[in-house]
Order: structure tokens, then C-alpha cells, then sequence
């Protein structure tokens, strides 16, 4: 909110001679600005987000404008995820890119992967956690290392599993909740969605599928989540 009114009074009073004098120290607080939002934006950040006459600046008095972050990963596999545990950089460093990673693999591949979805809140839970500093760093860097790797793992433990998608995003949700959550009750709460297959727009669907994931929940989690649960399960995009 501070950048942008800067930004704003910048546009408005550039090209006065008045603002020789502070030139440089925009120019260091726009890139600062830049740095901030791709290391917490989903997506890698874009100029377009500047004004056009700081877009303009940088680019006749910035020699480089590389804003991503250190040895940042655009696609979150087995080699990548090796290559950022076993790397150099800061503890926070490796959350950042972690955090950007598994929101871009949620975005771009959820569509067909459904079970991501319950990666990518649980990520975002983590990284809430962080910035209000509920746990340390170390702790939140092992998070995000097994949110990555449990990424990494999952189509093919998917596979020896042998669970469908929609199955498989139901075992993802349980997994954390239930102790030793088994392929078969994932397969049993799927089922019972597809006996409602219309549920998404039709009220009466809806309501009957939810009274039957409660009723088959409950023994799984218990009654003080219960609700929660169905909640996360019918929140799942169905493909």
C-alpha cells in the first residue's frame, strides 16, 4: 500500500527536476517492491504491476532487472526438490521457493489432480503459520519439505494404491487425520459421491450427500471433526 501511493506521487510529479534528487532511491524501492511480491506472488512476477513510468525508470537505469529469487524452481519434481534441500541458501530462501513452487504445481495441474487441492491449503496454512511466527523457520522449512516430497511421491503412490483421482484427493484429506487411513475408506467415502452425482447443483443432492459423509466420517475423525472434514471433502473438484 506505501509503494503503490509512491508509485501514484511519482507519476505525478515525474519529470520535475524536483525528483532528481530521490531518483535513486526510487529506483531501489521499486525494485525492492519487485523482489517482495515474486517471492510471495504464485505466479513470477510481472513489470506490467508498474506504473509505466517506473517500468521506464528501471529500465534506463537498471543495468539488471533479475528479480526471481536464488536458484528459484519453476517445476517442483525429485531432482528439483534435491537440488533446494541439498543447496546452499538460507533457510528462508528455500521457504519462499518451496511456498512458490507448490502454489504454482496447485494452480497449473489441480484441474486434473484434485487431490493437489488439499496440498495447496494446507501449504498456505503452513505459510500463515510462518509469517505470524507460530513456528520457528526450521520447523516450517521441514513442512514445506514433506508438502514437496509427499508432491513428488503422489502419482505414483496413487498408482500403487490404486486409487482414482477423486479417491485419491479423499485419502489425501484423511491421511492427516486419521491414523493408519487405508486405500479402502477412501474408496467408500468416494463412492458415496457418486450416488450423488449431481450434488454441486442440485440443493436436495447436496444435502443427502453431506448427511451420508458425516454419517461415514464420523467414526474416521470423530464428531469434534466431523464437519471440518465434510467441509475439506466436498470442497474437492471433482473430475
Amino acid at each position: 500500500k506505501f509503494y503503490k501511493q509512491i508509485a501514484t506521487l511519482y507519476d505525478i510529479l515525474s519529470p520535475d527536476a524536483f525528483l532528481r534528487p530521490y531518483i535513486k532511491d526510487y529506483q531501489n524501492l521499486s525494485l525492492l517492491y519487485a523482489l517482495i511480491r515474486n517471492a510471495y506472488a504464485n505466479r513470477v512476477f510481472v513489470d506490467k504491476e508498474l506504473t509505466a513510468k517506473t517500468r521506464e525508470l528501471l529500465r534506463e537505469r537498471t543495468i539488471s532487472t533479475d528479480i526471481a529469487l536464488p536458484n528459484q524452481i519453476y517445476t517442483l519434481g525429485a531432482a528439483e526438490l534435491a537440488a533446494l534441500k541439498s543447496g546452499d541458501d538460507n533457510e528462508a530462501t528455500k521457504i519462499l521457493n518451496l511456498r512458490k513452487a507448490l502454489a504454482v504445481k496447485v494452480e497449473d495441474e489441480s484441474e486434473g489432480k484434485p487431490y493437489l487441492l488439499s496440498i495447496g491449503e494446507r501449504a498456505e496454512e503452513l505459510a500463515q503459520a510462518y509469517e505470524d511466527r507460530q513456528l520457528t523457520t526450521q520447523q516450517v522449512l521441514e513442512a514445506f519439505e514433506r508438502l514437496a516430497e509427499e508432491v513428488v511421491q503422489a502419482d505414483v503412490e496413487r498408482q500403487t494404491l490404486g486409487l482414482d483421482e477423486n479417491a485419491f484427493a479423499i485419502y489425501a484429506v484423511l491421511r492427516p487425520l486419521v491414523a493408519d487411513a487405508k486405500p479402502s475408506q477412501a474408496d467408500e467415502l468416494n463412492a458415496i459421491f457418486l450416488q450423488f452425482p449431481d450434488y454441486i447443483w442440485n440443493d436436495e443432492q447436496q444435502r443427502k450427500l453431506r448427511n451420508a459423509l458425516y454419517r461415514a466420517v464420523r467414526p474416521l475423525v470423530g464428531a469434534a471433526k466431523m464437519i471440518d472434514t465434510t467441509d475439506t471433502l466436498l470442497r474437492l473438484r471433482r473430475i
